[in-house]
């Protein structure tokens, strides 16, 4: 079982609707028997504790470009670390992680507009402290929708993954692209369906609110 405690989320805007900075810090009392099924009196007298502490912080920055193009920027660096169990003496054999994101994004805002474009580049880096292991991942991409009517969308995209795994025998960085559509009959119902070619086959998405 798990018990999660979220100690608080801060945001402080250095200049309004452009610089931000958000940190947020939690903890999770973890607990799960090593022994198979045993009962849950012996699951529960805290000799198989960890206790996990959350912890985030980033900057955000947008700025508008021209009159018709915003772009922004994104940093954030987040960790999970390991702690000794409040009760217990069970060994913490789970290694610390620590994530790092960035991304940043161009896209026009123009109200009204017909057609919506896109760019967006990101790169995550996934490591552990405590060993060599690292994961790292990489994506750029151009996104469209072309609005037909008032409630229907043709939708396209294309892009680059990249991808440094060493859990994978064979790596999945490659193009890919994808078209659709989107129809919103209403602000609370829409269906978006889009189908394409991604991670080296066919891709297939939908979703319906």
């Amino acid at each position: 079982g798990a018990e999660a405690i979220e100690i608080g989320v801060l945001v402080y805007q250095f200049i309004e609707d452009t610089l931000s900075v958000r940190g947020r810090i939690g903890t999770n009392l973890e607990s799960s028997s090593q022994l198979g099924g045993v009962s849950a009196t012996e699951r529960t007298l805290g000799g198989n504790q960890v206790q996990l502490l959350t912890w985030g912080v980033g900057p955000s920055f947008q700025q508008p470009l021209s009159n018709t193009v915003t772009g922004s920027l994104s940093y954030d660096v987040s960790g999970v670390d390991f702690l000794n169990a409040p009760t217990g003496s069970t060994p913490v054999t789970a290694s610390n992680a620590l994530l790092q994101k960035a991304q940043t994004s161009l896209s026009n805002e123009i109200a009204g507009a017909p057609f919506e474009w896109q760019l967006t580049g990101s790169y995550q880096d996934q490591s552990y402290p405590n060993s060599v292991t690292s994961s790292k991942r990489a994506n750029g991409e151009a996104t469209g929708q072309y609005h037909l009517t008032r409630t229907f969308s043709l939708l396209v995209a294309g892009g680059y993954d990249w991808v440094d795994e060493p859990t994978l025998t064979k790596s999945p960085s490659a193009p890919y692209g994808t078209a659709g559509f989107l129809w919103q009959p209403s602000e609370r119902a829409s269906l978006r369906l889009e189908a394409g070619y991604r991670n080296r086959r066919p891709n297939y998405s939908g979703k319906l609110t």
